[in-house]
């Protein structure tokens, strides 16, 4: 082989292994994008079971102080 097509191959190799990475890159955007969505809808869960919970005490409080006399 000649000095030329080796240039060429090696080239082309390291086209396409950019394409490879570019690929991956924009994958593992994707996974990281979805993985911060989960986290912040899990992140939001305790703050509307706490929420939730002090309803409900509210709400026993207020039924409990209306029937004592």
């Amino acid at each position: 082989m000649t000095v030329e097509t080796e240039i060429a191959l090696l080239t082309n190799q390291t086209t396409q292994l950019l394409d490879v990475v570019s690929q991956i890159s924009a994958s593992v955007n994707a996974q990281i994008a979805a993985a911060v969505l989960v986290s912040v809808n899990a992140s939001q869960i305790p703050l509307v079971n706490m929420a939730t919970s002090l309803i409900l005490t509210q709400g026993m409080l207020i039924t409990h102080d209306g029937v004592t006399p």
